[in-house]
């Protein structure tokens, strides 16, 4: 389920959804990567910004080649 938070000026939001954590929100979640940030819980907005950082590195070497 879902519920929208909070409407920003901007025209973006804030959802919470309940969800069960796993590979598949993960890889649904870097198919928006540039349009999505995980606030909560903590454990995986850590988990994604890891993944996206190492992610961003890759790019940076190949691109500075």
């Amino acid at each position: 389920s879902q519920r929208i938070v909070e409407e920003k000026p901007d025209g973006s939001a804030v959802f919470e959804l309940n969800v069960i954590i796993n590979f598949e929100l993960q890889r649904d979640l870097f198919a928006y990567a540039e349009g999505v940030c995980v606030l909560a819980p903590q454990h995986f907005a850590k988990e994604m910004e890891m993944k996206l950082s190492k992610a961003a590195e890759l790019y940076k070497l190949k691109v500075r080649k």
